[in-house]
């Protein structure tokens, strides 16, 4: 199918879901908010900001890809299986899980005090002032 574009800032409220089926691009920020859910099974590019919120979950699926183009914030649980690829500045703190079997890339800065699990690839390209616990 065709390609959706959101011109506008998405905030995905306390309880709601956001799933990408088709290609997708976020032209501005995507805030998923507090108990809410990113699910994605196909494309997204985020061109602007991205914020996880604490007890928010976002799951890239095997085959899909996610790139985070701008300043990323992560504080919930971000699973994936597909690819993800973060270019700009990454900010996660303590209450961070990054759980991969895929492919995660943090291309530019980062800030991180998080817990990494699973079995995927995991690259560092930026400049990176992170205490990651791997298991």
């Amino acid at each position: 199918t065709g390609e959706t574009i959101f011109d506008a800032a998405i905030e995905v409220s306390a309880g709601a879901s956001f799933e990408v089926t088709a290609k997708t691009t976020v032209a501005k920020s995507l805030v998923i908010e507090a108990t809410s859910f990113l699910l994605v099974s196909s494309e997204l590019i985020i061109d602007g900001a991205f914020e996880l919120k604490a007890d928010a979950e976002a799951d890239i699926e095997a085959e899909a890809i996610a790139i985070f183009n701008a300043a990323t914030t992560l504080v919930g649980s971000l699973h994936v299986s597909g690819s993800v690829s973060f270019s700009s500045t990454v900010s996660m703190n303590s209450d961070t899980t990054v759980e991969t079997d895929g492919e995660a890339s943090f291309e530019g800065n980062t800030d991180i005090d998080a817990s990494f699990l699973g079995n995927g690839d995991i690259s560092f390209g930026g400049s990176a002032e992170s205490s990651v616990k791997f298991s």
